[in-house]
Formats: C-alpha cells, sequence, structure tokens
C-alpha cells in the first residue's frame, strides 16, 4: 500500500499544477492527497484545510475575495468540532480558464462534504458565502447556520444625483471591502473572472431565503454598506429560527468586533435547539 505524507502530497500537488499529473494513482490514495491538500473542480484547484475532531463539522465559507484562512479568529472558540475551511476561485495561486456559476460553487462544497463523508454539517458564512449556503442548503441536510452580513438578495436600485455623487462614490470606494459591481475587487479581476463576478452578483436567491429551517444565528453591522440592513431584516423575518445580533460595524462586523462574534458563536453552537 502508497505511503501517503503531507509532503507526498504536496510533491503530486505540484504535479498538477504543472500539468505533468496523469493520476494513475489509486483511488484510495487520490482521495488521501485531496484530504490533505486539495480538491480539483473543472479546471479548479480548490484549496481546503480539514481538521477532524469532533462529531459535528463547521464548514466555513467566506466571502468574495477572501480565502480559508478568512475565519481563523474563531478556531479557539470551535476546538471541540471538525473544521472545513475551503478557499473559492478566483485567487492570485492559480489562473482561471472557463467562468463559473454559483451551481459551481455550490458543487464545490458538496462534493468535498462528500468526499470527506461531512453529513449535517454547521455552516458559518459571510457576504459571497451565504450565497454558496442558501444553494447548499437545498441539497444537504445544514444542522446550524450563521449568516455574517450575508448576500444573496438582490439590492435596491439607486439613483446617483449627477456627478458630485458620482465621484463622491468613486472617491470613497477605496474605504470599504466591496462586495458589488464597479468596486475594485471588481475592477482588478480579469475578463473570465469578471464574467463569473456577474453570474454571482446577478442571480437573485431571495426565495430561497424562506427554505431554511435550521436554527439561524444573524450576525450584522448597521454600518453596512455592502449588504445594508433591510436585508438583515429581510434574513431575520424569513428565517423562522433565526436570532439576529446588531452591531455597531461594517459589512466585516464578525472581524471588526471579532471577540463579541467569536463569544456568540461560540455560545450559538453550544445552545440545544429542537429541529
Amino acid at each position: 500500500m502508497l505511503c501517503v505524507t503531507k509532503n507526498f502530497c504536496i510533491r503530486q500537488l505540484d504535479k498538477v499544477r504543472s500539468g505533468e499529473h496523469n493520476f494513475t494513482l489509486d483511488e484510495n490514495a487520490r482521495i488521501r492527497i485531496y484530504q490533505y491538500v486539495k480538491y480539483i473542480y473543472k479546471s479548479f484547484i480548490i484549496d481546503y484545510d480539514y481538521q477532524k475532531r469532533g462529531k459535528d463539522c463547521v464548514v466555513f465559507l467566506h466571502g468574495w475575495g477572501g480565502n480559508k484562512n478568512s475565519f481563523d479568529e474563531c478556531d479557539p472558540f470551535v476546538k471541540n468540532f471538525s473544521t472545513l475551511k475551503i478557499s473559492f476561485p478566483p485567487n492570485k495561486s492559480y489562473a482561471s480558464h472557463q467562468a463559473l456559476s454559483m451551481l459551481d460553487y455550490k458543487n464545490i462544497v458538496v462534493n468535498i462534504l462528500k468526499l470527506l463523508n461531512i453529513r449535517e454539517p454547521i455552516v458559518v458564512c459571510h457576504s459571497f458565502g451565504c450565497r454558496v449556503a442558501l444553494l447548499l442548503n437545498r441539497d444537504v441536510l445544514v444542522k446550524k447556520l450563521v449568516i455574517c452580513s450575508g448576500a444573496g438578495i438582490k439590492p435596491r436600485t439607486k439613483k446617483l444625483n449627477g456627478l458630485n455623487n458620482t465621484k463622491k462614490w468613486l472617491d470613497n470606494r477605496d474605504l470599504h471591502f466591496k462586495n458589488v459591481l464597479g468596486s475594485t475587487d471588481y475592477l482588478a479581476l480579469k475578463n473570465i473572472d469578471k464574467t463569473t463576478f456577474k453570474n454571482v452578483v446577478n442571480l437573485d436567491l431571495k426565495i430561497l431565503v424562506k427554505d431554511i429551517s435550521c436554527p439561524t444565528l444573524i450576525y450584522w453591522g448597521k454600518r453596512d454598506k455592502e449588504t445594508p440592513m433591510y436585508m438583515c431584516s429581510y434574513f431575520h423575518k424569513h428565517i423562522e429560527k433565526s436570532r439576529c445580533i446588531i452591531t455597531n460595524y461594517g459589512h466585516f462586523a464578525y472581524l471588526e468586533n471579532r471577540q463579541n462574534f467569536c463569544y456568540e458563536l461560540k455560545k450559538f453552537l453550544g445552545e440545544k435547539h429542537d429541529n
């Protein structure tokens, strides 16, 4: 039997990156390689980190432009749980060869959950990650859900009054972690990734919110400009088993107010709920 060490996995990953890998390894070895390092979806190499500890698994889904480390501050507070952190494409490590849809992002998570035999995950998501969670909830029995400044609801149209307001918006956009069309994140993308971005933001997932039946913690910042408070209100109103915490922060309230968020997360994970 092939001994699959972490260093061996990294060498195999290097072959994947260079296009030399033909996957002649037996299936068990391949799975163990993926468990250590990566998962391959279409032409994308998906980074993830899986820590097997407790019976329940907390799956972290980051916002647009984030990565698997976006929720690292939570690690000390989930030490009794298994954890799965996924880095969604596009990212700086690997070039994109095709555009992705929201169904692709959902499939990435579903496939990794199956690969690692994770059932009834507890999902913690921020912004774009909430879009993935809304679709994931249709295919997977989610045990609990934590929504941090969640996206997925189509924004209300907003008219700008003249050039002054337009210039003001452009001048101030760099002060925020923008997750909307026209942002610095969007402008920095390659054309193929801009198509992915448009596929993401143009899909209104509002209709799926009412399908969430698991206990849900909603964590929001009242100064959030990217996912404004009316979106928070919609989530809270239409998720029956939801509890909402409003903070005096912005779109990254879970990071700006990390000590409080981690405390609330730990408390929520430890609560008993009637499903």
